[in-house]
């Protein structure tokens, strides 16, 4: 029974180490996830951020082209309306100068957007901006030339009206550039908005299913380990229990019996309580082992330690000591012929007939008597003198009890 206890032990620590192990793994994994599922969603964040940066960059490219070149084809309309009303050939001198480097400015934007990607519609204006342009810029450029050299209001306010009308075709596509742009950043937004918000969502699904897994897994390893930690205990509880007990029998051993006698007898002494240690030590029982076997032996100090404990006090103690020896203590006695009457009573019952299988078997017994507390008296001496009362007892024809000397 020991032995299957200590392996009870030893498969429970087991079991434990192997709970620890299983828990360093799996919270291993899920820390493993976690970085995991963090890392993929930072690289989808990062990516999702870059495209939209590089996509508002492209935008924000074209939408400031097309700003520019929409500014310079108005404000070019505007120096030719006013050097149109102004006679002073220095002054228009200085709008022409003006009106050439907003042509400049003009090429500058076109050709910034024309380094953009554009889409097909963004293409098709251009085109179309490219071949009004084309027809329009050389009359510009002779206007310009004319307004600023001297002639009449009359015929300057002529050619350009004939001119602004093609300019406002110009303007026009220009301002549908420029709505485009803004439609194309607006849904740029919202799908950037889009992107990141599932991107979200699945990181927040992904992280709750981790934590949920984990929390699941922790439940089930805590409880684990709290089963197996309850196995160590009542392992442990009952090795204890077994250390103080013998095998056999059930009843407490010499080691317990010592300790038990050690607080008892203090108390005894303190409370001037009487108390008796009976040493028992069967007579026959040599001839059971021969005549039936070590098997039947043992069942017989089984049942005669179930006799013996069913007739003692609750209070009282009953211990084995070895082989076929055993020590009863009992405690606050009242006067010796009280224990004596015990001492014949536990001889009546060790030397009645049990039925072992087929075998009825029987045995006597050697009772020695020992009182306690007495002046100098200890535990081991208690012991000793109810152990020679007992021999003293085998010497007198055995089957009797005997009480020590205390002197």
């Amino acid at each position: 029974m020991t032995m299957d206890n200590d392996q009870s032990k030893k498969d429970a620590v087991k079991s434990s180490n192997g709970n620890v192990l299983y828990l360093y793994i799996g919270f291993g994994i899920l820390l493993f996830s976690l970085a995991a599922v963090a890392l993929h969603s930072y690289k989808q964040f990062s990516i999702i951020s870059q495209t939209f940066s590089n996509e508002m960059n492209g935008h924000h490219r074209q939408s400031s082209a097309a700003t520019h070149m929409r500014v310079a084809v108005r404000e070019r309309a505007i120096l030719l309306l006013q050097m149109s009303h102004f006679d002073d050939p220095f002054l228009r001198d200085e709008y022409y100068l003006r009106f050439d480097a907003l042509g400049t400015q003009y090429q500058k934007a076109r050709l910034e957007m024309l380094d953009t990607r554009l889409l097909d519609r963004e293409k098709r204006l251009l085109s179309m901006l490219d071949k009004e342009t084309s027809v329009l810029a050389p009359e510009l450029r002779r206007l310009a030339e004319l307004l600023s050299e001297s002639i009449s209001h009359e015929k300057s306010i002529a050619l350009l009206n004939q001119t602004l009308d093609g300019q406002a075709a110009v303007s026009n596509i220009l301002d549908q550039l420029v709505e485009i742009q803004i439609k194309h950043y607006e849904a740029a937004r919202l799908e950037n908005t889009g992107k990141t918000r599932r991107q979200l969502t699945q990181f927040i699904v992904w992280m709750g299913f981790i934590i949920v897994v984990g929390a699941v897994f922790s439940r089930i390893v805590v409880k684990r380990a709290i089963g197996q930690n309850k196995q160590l205990v009542l392992a442990n509880q009952e090795l204890e229990r077994l250390s103080g007990h013998d095998h056999l029998t059930g009843l407490q051993n010499r080691k317990s019996l010592m300790e038990h006698l050690e607080l008892n007898f203090e108390v005894a002494k303190r409370h001037n309580q009487k108390g008796a240690l009976l040493y028992i030590d069967l007579d026959g029982f040599k001839s059971i082992n021969d005549n039936y076997g070590h098997h039947a032996g043992d069942e017989f100090l089984r049942i005669i330690s179930q006799e013996m404990k069913a007739f003692l006090r609750e209070s009282d103690v009953l211990a084995r000591i070895g082989g076929d020896e055993f020590i009863v203590v009992l405690l606050s006695v009242d006067s010796d012929e009280e224990v004596q009457v015990v001492a014949r009573k536990l001889l009546r019952k060790l030397s009645a007939e049990y039925d072992i299988g087929a075998a009825t078997v029987s045995a006597s017994a050697s009772i020695g008597i020992g009182f306690f507390p007495a002046e100098g008296m200890s535990v081991d001496s208690l012991i000793k003198i109810a152990d020679e009362a007992m021999y003293q007892a085998k010497e007198s024809g055995k089957n009797r009890f005997y009480v020590g000397n205390q002197a």
